[in-house]
């Protein structure tokens, strides 16, 4: 998920940036606020279906010990195919839904944390490179 989320938030500040020096300067402030916000609602929102394969995995090995855990897609294609069967009458694409279930919950959790995250991380170092001096050799990539 990380290898997803640093990447989007860089691109998102960088063209967020963009466009509020152009159309309102003074909401530049807020840029890293909905940065993080939009890459972190991205990552979770791919990324999902692993880690519920990733909590069901665990809960396999901890019920049967000494087994070895199915892989992620078996797991995946386990996990739909359970609620296919308590549900005959609904169409295929609604029993997918199954994967993301929770997933609000969580980006309940995460995105208000990267947000704070961001904003305040990206505050104290336009702070510190004030205090420091805009030195290209203390600049952080």
């Amino acid at each position: 998920m990380v290898g997803m989320y640093l990447p989007f938030y860089d691109l998102f500040r960088k063209r967020l940036k963009k466009i509020s020096r152009e159309k309102a300067p003074a909401t530049t402030w807020c840029v890293p606020v909905v940065a993080g916000s939009l890459a972190r609602s991205l990552a979770c929102t791919v990324c999902y279906p692993i880690d519920l394969a990733r909590t069901h995995m665990q809960a396999f090995k901890e019920a049967k010990s000494g087994m070895k855990p199915p892989g992620v897609l078996k797991t995946l294609v386990g996990v739909v195919s359970e609620v296919r069967t308590a549900n005959n009458f609904e169409s295929s694409l609604h029993n997918y839904r199954v994967l993301y279930r929770g997933l609000g919950a969580q980006l309940a959790r995460d995105v208000p944390f990267s947000a704070i995250l961001w904003g305040t991380l990206e505050a104290m170092r336009r702070r510190l490179l004030g205090v420091v001096g805009n030195d290209t050799n203390l600049r952080v990539p």
